[in-house]
């Protein structure tokens, strides 16, 4: 299939016009005093949509965007195609908003017209072939290295056969990123939007707008969400286990929060960290789900319109989350110092072992490239 690069149909308010987007949360949750306006830079004041794009049935279009806030009223819009006037749905989320719009297109790409009263926006939407896949996780990445993301890629397409979807909030190394993850055959998608104030939760759109992107527009049956630095770990079939539990559309699974014991340098990757905690983390789960049982994707949860929510058990499935594959890229980021290796630690042997069939996969494949070489 090979590695591809999508890049999104967003709309913006024009720059010299005075809307712009309310501040939905006012206080640092670092400092607990009111963000000040150099606090904001990040803030997305203006996307209304970072994508208008085709659902996996090629039929309903949807958009994905920050939540509109005050927006909803100041500007309200009207949508037409070839000259009619189309019904939508548009709805606010805690951190998103999701336009939904039903009509039976018949052109392989169509043409849609924005009316916000104050400015117009023409948009094309196309049509695409998205096969479908089992499973499907994605990230939303910025300037990690590209080790990072290839190992990230590699762990799991090979040890879960995941179709990879990578939304990439404008990294300075893009190329170097797009050349090192080329062999998991990812979808990039040039997600170059605000990210949001740091010291904030509820100003954070643009994360969380990818998580719904990635829901509605690709084609699989289970999703996973995750940051580069949370690698899952299965102790039983993870299909045969979902697959066991007909009642549930979420699946929440706990953690292992593995500490920064190391040593020293900067070319440090994976398998440097070989030391977990004994206990489990028990905050910060993250989550499978079912595509077709959800409304919409946060970071720890998600709302599901039917099925239940459970609680995955240690001995079936958990992830682990690396505190030292990170690069310090909020100011006020703790994770900068090694660990000691303390009593409470032990030998991570189910991530190790992984890490070392990674290791001989790679060796294997090397094996073949070179007797195929040598045979021509």
């Amino acid at each position: 299939m090979g590695l591809k690069i999508y890049v999104p149909t967003s709309i913006s308010i024009p720059e010299d016009l005075p809307f712009k987007r309310d501040v939905q949360d006012k206080l640092s949750f670092v400092t607990s005093k009111p963000l000040e306006e150099k606090d904001l830079i990040n803030y997305d004041f203006k996307t209304l949509f970072y994508d208008i794009f085709f659902g996996t049935n090629n039929q309903t279009i949807y958009g994905v965007g920050p939540p509109f806030i005050n927006l909803k009223k100041e500007l309200p819009f009207c949508i037409y195609y070839k000259g009619q006037k189309l019904s939508y749905k548009l709805k606010d989320f805690l951190r998103s908003s999701i336009l939904t719009i039903s009509y039976a297109f018949d052109e392989s790409a169509v043409e849609l017209l924005f009316d916000f009263y104050h400015f117009k926006k023409s948009v094309m939407v196309v049509k695409e072939d998205r096969p479908f896949s089992e499973f499907a996780v994605a990230t939303c990445q910025k300037n990690n290295p590209a080790r990072w993301l290839s190992r990230w890629c590699e762990w799991y397409q090979k040890f879960y056969n995941m179709k990879i979807i990578l939304y990439d909030n404008a990294s300075q190394d893009f190329q170097d990123i797009v050349q090192a993850v080329g062999n998991y055959n990812p979808t990039m998608i040039k997600w170059d939007f605000k990210f949001g104030p740091y010291d904030t939760f509820y100003n954070l759109f643009c994360q969380i707008g990818a998580f719904n992107h990635f829901r509605l527009k690709y084609n699989f049956q289970y999703g996973f969400l995750c940051d580069i630095d949370e690698y899952l770990i299965t102790l039983v079939d993870l299909k045969r286990y979902l697959e066991s539990k007909p009642e549930a559309s979420l699946f929440l699974l706990n953690n292992y929060y593995i500490p920064n014991v190391r040593s020293e340098g900067d070319q440090f990757d994976l398998e440097d960290f070989k030391y977990r905690p004994s206990k489990l983390r028990d905050r910060a789960f993250k989550y499978f789900f079912i595509r077709n049982n959800v409304r919409y994707n946060d970071m720890h949860k998600a709302e599901v319109e039917r099925g239940e929510t459970i609680s995955v058990a240690s001995n079936k499935a958990y992830f682990n989350h690396y505190k030292g594959l990170n690069t310090h890229w909020k100011p006020w980021d703790y994770r900068t110092a090694l660990d000691p290796l303390t009593n409470d630690l032990i030998y991570d042997e189910e991530a190790q072992k992984r890490i070392a069939m990674m290791s001989e996969m790679k060796k294997d494949q090397k094996d073949k490239n070179f007797h195929s070489d040598a045979n021509e």
